[in-house]
């Protein structure tokens, strides 16, 4: 068990820094014995609150996991307070003077943030969550390392202004085509740049599902063309747009909830091949 598993079930679920721990542990310790109540729980988590300025590293939150000692561990951002603006995701944080790789960015890290522009993540992420970057409203580029195997549901979803997106050729696992973000082979489209100002878009052939959320903003896309080969669209993968016209493919199989939610199509013929809606 990690330290920081170990503070938060202390502290009533608040996530702290490794750095913290050994004092965090030894305070936990002493509300246990004096069976102290939640009044004593929240002042702790004020002065561990206070604390987070000379422990965070350059503006963003994280965990450690040890991996059985501190010289084998992983960092894992779970937030970030910083100014905004073109951000970096470090490769390494050091933590009690070892350098440890940051190879995670949790869910929700960036959720909702304002104030990014832009977010390179390095080679050494290996996974990012669902929703890490979701409805960041102002982010506009991002740029994929090639450690990136792993990447969770909708995590660039929904950002209105987001216009770019750039994965390293060397990355095993997704590609960027046109700024569009896939799986490797192109068999999934992930994500559509949906700040970009096209007003349509041909879905390359090849493509068999649209992931949820994968064109879901209030954008200027107004046509879309899907090819034969795509069978099923995912959970809201239309929602809000602008869409007057579609053509869907004559092969697809399923169509997830509230596809097209939202937009102004008067009609959309669908297949004989659907079974599921």
């Amino acid at each position: 068990m990690t330290r920081n598993v170990k503070l938060q079930k202390a502290l009533g679920g608040f996530v702290g820094l490794t750095t913290l721990s050994n004092c965090a542990s030894a305070s936990s310790k002493t509300v246990a014995r004096s069976s102290r109540t939640a009044r004593t729980r929240r002042v702790l988590q004020l002065l561990l609150l206070l604390w987070l300025p000379a422990v965070a590293h350059a503006q963003f939150l994280y965990t450690v996991i040890e991996n059985g000692t501190i010289t084998n561990g992983t960092i894992t951002i779970t937030g970030y307070y910083g100014p905004g603006g073109a951000v970096t995701i470090p490769s390494t944080i050091n933590v009690g003077g070892v350098n440890l790789p940051v190879t995670v960015i949790h869910s929700q890290a960036f959720y909702l943030n304002n104030n990014v522009t832009s977010v390179d993540i390095p080679d050494s992420i290996t996974n990012i969550e669902a929703w890490a970057f979701q409805l960041c409203g102002v982010l506009t580029n991002v740029t994929m390392g090639k450690g990136v195997i792993s990447l969770g549901d909708e995590a660039f979803a929904q950002c209105q202004s987001l216009t770019t997106i750039t994965v390293n050729a060397a990355n095993p696992a997704y590609c960027s085509v046109n700024d569009v973000l896939f799986n490797k082979n192109k068999t999934i489209l992930i994500q559509f740049p949906v700040g970009n100002g096209a007003t349509t878009y041909n879905i390359p052939d090849g493509v068999a599902s649209i992931a949820d959320d994968a064109f879901s903003a209030w954008t200027g896309l107004t046509n879309i063309t899907m090819p034969n080969s795509v069978i099923s669209i995912g959970d809201r993968a239309f929602n809000s747009l602008r869409l007057t016209s579609i053509t869907l493919s004559t092969n697809l199989a399923s169509i997830g909830l509230n596809a097209f939610g939202g937009a102004p199509l008067t009609s959309v013929t669908l297949p004989d091949s659907v079974r599921q809606r």
